[in-house]
């Protein structure tokens, strides 16, 4: 019995892109605040979602190409939703903190 296992649309950009995203974070952060480079500390997250948004788009193609990517179903779509206004949400308190403390 083999069965494949089915992905669901955009599986790989984000699987790939928080692991780049965590290395590149991990080894640009440290370095640019021994170092004292500040513009290091924000390039390396930058740098790393997008190499992971490149890695996890060729891997997405081929997954494409071979069946094993499936497009959202209707829970999938109502939780992205949520996480990006929950995001979206943290995202402004946080800036609102930043700007009015």
């Amino acid at each position: 019995m083999n069965i494949e296992k089915k992905y669901p649309e955009a599986y790989f950009k984000t699987l790939w892109m928080l692991i780049s995203t965590g290395i590149l974070s991990a080894i640009c952060v440290p370095i640019g605040i021994i170092l004292d480079i500040q513009p290091l500390v924000g390039v390396g997250p930058l740098v790393g979602v997008i190499v992971g948004m490149l890695i996890g788009e060729k891997i997405e193609e081929k997954n494409k190409k071979l069946g094993r990517i499936r497009p959202l179903n209707d829970k999938e779509i109502r939780n992205r939703k949520i996480l990006v206004l929950v995001i979206l949400i943290v995202g402004l308190a946080g800036f609102t903190f930043l700007v009015f403390r």
